[in-house]
């Protein structure tokens, strides 16, 4: 029989945690997992589905805006969000059960509480599908706002002018955007805390959601002001809690690296290892924090709702399951640090026995562009001193159809001239200086033409050719192909662009050509698009996307990597060339990992590949 409930002020948090503390744990980590094994496989199936009504395999970059505000792309949106809505939902619903089961009587029965969340798995769903859409009407009049401020003030010039001259119409824009943001966060907010307790009320209730989200909104409207500074209470907790993390990760790298001093393998090796470390321990806080909010909402429920009662089988004494779960995690902890130091003997022995070559090319974006002026043959020459195996470049046309090297849409940035590049005739630019707008000592520079390029580094280096397409391009890729082909560089070039269109264009004048796209965010395989490589932004870059396009033959290029840490995954994690402004610093970072001996150099990549795969 289910055991009479404690009265509401015996409701302790800490107290149930404690009590709670191994069915929260194992609770979590299973939901976790099935996120990964059920949740992402749905949402990718979901994705190729309807990714496949659009006529493509993926949607990237510009397409992405036009394919979500197409029928198609909105139900995209719907599904997926809804769906992470209500795995989100689930995960909480079960912290809820758990906090309420062991304060009425100290235990839960785990199979059961699970059996409950999927029989209610399709009202959650609906619930979030409500509550979703909910936000998303409260959300379109400030995105609305928002793009209106945006397309008014900030597209008549380049968006990198505004990024880097802020002039009064860029904090005009950020104003707005900010008070819409704010304005958002109060209304979502009231909504929020009106909604808290329509989970449970669904879950041990049996209330339909839209009863279940009119319920819950009588008895939170009266103690919303209790409820927001429950909430400041526990968002208090996680900043002392990251902070916390942060301070002792921090102790432990000044400790460890100190104790490293200049050897540049345990340097390596424990950078990657802390940054392991500090993925497990962020991973522990929000769990924490999780289970945290689920007991301040079950506190104010039973306070809300004095006679809560569960479902009879969860409040039913599984002392036995619990201390199986226990033993089982206690013979886990043995087994993976055994487990581990044996991996870690056998990889020694393998690697004193075998060496390990690792082959990454360096590419610099527009040239070394950290020390000189992008897109200037003064940039371009230095990165070819530096070591840089490709040169990225950015082309467009002129009024008179020259493909010179400019990476902005118009002017103003380099030049201070207030127009297009398709307006104005390469007579027009060729003696103004391109270089000055960066430091006065490269104001001799001037603007250079493709065919000036390639002439000057050919043997010596090759070329990452971007085709920039402004919407008012006569001809460019057909141009790029014959300039390219009159200097005999095919072999020794790529092209890529953001327009996958572009990319189709330029495959058709020259299918001799290697091509890849810039993605910087898509949806569905990006694998299958036509090409030899992805060229992907460092934000947008997993494990499993270089898997996937090395099985399908295709080079993965990464942008742009400018700092060491991020260089050192980036290797670990397989790609093929790095894109960076610092080259020189690139290079160094490659002849330091090709000094280090078998040994070092295995421990270092199993500690990438542990960072990438946790």
């Amino acid at each position: 029989m289910e055991s009479e409930s404690r009265p509401p002020s015996e409701f302790s948090v800490a107290g149930t945690l404690r009590s709670g503390l191994m069915p929260f744990v194992g609770y979590e980590l299973l939901v976790r997992l099935l996120g990964a094994v059920l949740f992402a496989p749905l949402v990718a199936w979901l994705s190729a589905r309807l990714i496949a009504l659009s006529g493509s395999g993926a949607v990237s970059n510009y397409d992405l805006a036009g394919f979500f505000l197409s029928p198609t792309g909105l139900l995209y949106l719907a599904v997926v969000v809804s769906l992470a809505f209500a795995l989100v939902f689930f995960e909480f619903g079960g912290l809820l059960g758990i906090a309420l089961a062991v304060h009425k009587v100290g235990s839960i029965h785990l199979p059961r509480l699970l059996r409950l969340l999927f029989a209610a798995l399709p009202r959650l769903w609906q619930l979030s599908v409500r509550q979703f859409l909910i936000y998303l009407l409260i959300a379109a009049p400030c995105l609305a706002v928002t793009g209106a401020t945006y397309l008014a003030l900030l597209t008549e010039s380049d968006i990198n002018y505004y990024l880097i001259a802020k002039p009064p119409a860029f904090w005009i824009t950020v104003a707005v955007a900010a008070v819409c943001a704010l304005a958002f966060l109060f209304l979502a907010g009231r909504r929020f805390l009106d909604w808290i307790f329509s989970i449970p009320l669904v879950l041990f209730h049996g209330a339909t959601p839209v009863e279940a989200m009119r319920e819950s909104t009588r008895i939170a409207r009266p103690q919303r002001r209790e409820l927001l500074i429950m909430l400041l209470r526990w968002a208090g907790i996680g900043v002392v809690l990251f902070l916390g993390l942060w301070l002792v990760m921090a102790a432990l790298k000044w400790v460890l690296l100190g104790l490293a001093g200049d050897h540049v393998g345990l340097v390596l090796s424990m950078t990657a290892v802390l940054s392991v470390l500090q993925f497990l321990a962020a991973g522990l806080v929000s769990l924490v924090m999780s289970t945290v909010l689920a007991c301040m909402v079950a506190r104010r429920f039973v306070g809300s709702r004095p006679g809560v009662a569960l479902p009879e089988p969860l409040t039913t004494r599984d002392s036995g399951v619990l201390a199986r779960l226990g033993r089982l995690l206690r013979i886990g902890w043995v087994v993976v640090l055994g487990f581990t130091a044996l991996s870690l003997a056998a990889a020694k022995r393998i690697a004193d026995s075998s060496p390990i070559a690792e082959e990454v090319g360096i590419t610099a974006h527009r040239g070394s562009s950290i020390t000189a002026p992008e897109n200037t043959m003064a940039a371009i020459l230095l990165a070819v001193e530096e070591g840089a195996d490709y040169v990225e470049i950015d082309v467009q046309e002129t009024k008179d159809g020259t493909v010179v090297l400019v990476h902005d849409k118009d002017l103003l940035r380099v030049f201070g001239i207030r127009k297009g590049i398709w307006e104005v005739t390469y007579d027009e630019l060729k003696d103004l200086d391109s270089g000055g707008w960066f430091s006065p000592e490269f104001s001799d520079q001037r603007l250079a033409t493709l065919d000036q390029v390639i002439k000057a580094v050919k043997g010596r280096a090759r070329l990452n050719i971007e085709l920039k397409f402004n919407g008012h391009q006569q001809k460019l890729a057909r141009e790029v192909v014959r300039i390219v082909r009159e200097n005999d560089f095919v072999d020794d070039c790529i092209l890529t662009s953001l327009d996958y269109e572009g990319i189709l264009r330029a495959r058709a004048a020259g299918p001799e050509f290697r091509t890849g796209l810039i993605v910087t965010s898509s949806i569905g395989d990006v694998t299958r698009l036509e090409g030899e490589l992805l060229s992907v932004s460092a934000k947008a870059v997993t494990r499993d996307l270089i898997d996937r396009a090395h099985h399908a033959g295709l080079e993965v290029h990464v942008w742009t990597v400018n700092d060491l840490p991020l260089m050192n995954r980036m290797i670990g994690m397989g790609v093929d060339q790095i894109i960076t402004d610092d080259p020189k610093l690139l290079a160094e970072l490659i002849r330091e990992r090709a000094s280090l001996s078998p040994a070092e150099l295995t421990l270092l990549r199993l500690a990438d590949i542990a960072e990438n795969r946790l």
